[in-house]
């Protein structure tokens, strides 16, 4: 699912002409699989389930200018526990963790321990399941292996 989040943001880079973009991930593992496959002169041969969506984060990923991937450490609460000094990728790490578990998608504000500096006014979206996301978020004229799993 990391994969697939990082190709989202890739996907949504990929429409915003000339910015420099950083997309953030809190999955070690993700973040160096993708930079490790992003210069690769062959195919990817993955035998996880997941390789069509590594092939598309790649391919996303070298047909854009000025994208950065980058690890930033998960749990900013166990870090620093004072959300107050919390930095933004710390506050973006929280905010796509609490989306992960569904908080921020059946409300319509969230605010993290009634700190009254963190008031959030929120527009739930229609969640979408991964397989019918999925297929959208290939670049063109690349292909496309998947299944309901």
């Amino acid at each position: 699912m990391e994969i697939l989040g990082i190709l989202i943001g890739l996907s949504i880079a990929s429409k915003i002409p000339s910015t420099e973009v950083t997309i953030y991930s809190d999955c070690q593992s993700a973040v160096k699989k993708l930079h490790k496959l992003q210069y690769r002169l062959t195919g990817i041969r993955l035998k996880s389930a997941g390789a069509s969506l590594h092939a598309a984060a790649v391919s996303h990923w070298n047909k854009i200018d000025e994208v950065n991937l980058q690890w930033v450490k998960g749990r900013p609460e166990k870090v620093v526990p004072d959300a107050l000094l919390w930095t933004r990728e710390m506050w973006g790490n929280h905010l796509s963790d609490r989306a992960a578990a569904g908080p921020l998608n059946c409300s319509s504000t969230y605010q993290y321990r009634n700190l009254s500096s963190n008031l959030l006014f929120l527009t739930p979206t229609v969640p979408l399941d991964a397989p019918s996301l999925s297929q959208h978020l290939v670049p063109d004229n690349d292909w496309y292996y998947g299944n309901n799993k």
